[in-house]
């Protein structure tokens, strides 16, 4: 049986198949998706999120890095209780934004357009 267990990009990066992670990261998902929003979800999921870059799933944590943005700010404004983990949601999309996926460029693209405002200002 072959089975692809992992890929290999254009500038020599190794990483796991998106089935093998999928697999691996399933109960992950499934722990984080359960847990009441708070502070424990929040550095939960950029955890995650942290571990889905360093595997190049840059199209699973950007998805988590902005969930925790949305959470994380409102009014236009961080929620002080809050700020060092939506500037670390912050800076994990800008790193999934360096993707050379396009798909993933331009969707870190724009929700860091809606966030650039409230970052620069701090």
């Amino acid at each position: 049986m072959n089975e692809k267990v992992a890929t290999c990009n254009m500038h020599g990066v190794i990483a796991m198949s998106n089935d093998v992670f999928d697999e691996v990261s399933c109960d992950m998902r499934y722990r984080i998706d359960k847990m009441k929003d708070g502070r424990k979800k929040f550095e939960a999921s950029l955890r995650f999120a942290d571990y889905c870059c360093s595997c190049c799933q840059y199209d699973t944590a950007y998805c988590y890095y902005a969930a925790v943005l949305e959470k994380t700010v409102a009014d236009n404004k961080i929620i002080d209780k809050y700020k060092d983990l939506a500037h670390k949601a912050y800076q994990g999309l800008i790193c999934c934004n360096c993707s050379n996926d396009e798909c993933t460029w331009e969707v870190t693209s724009d929700i860091l357009a809606g966030y650039r405002e409230i970052f620069e200002e701090e």
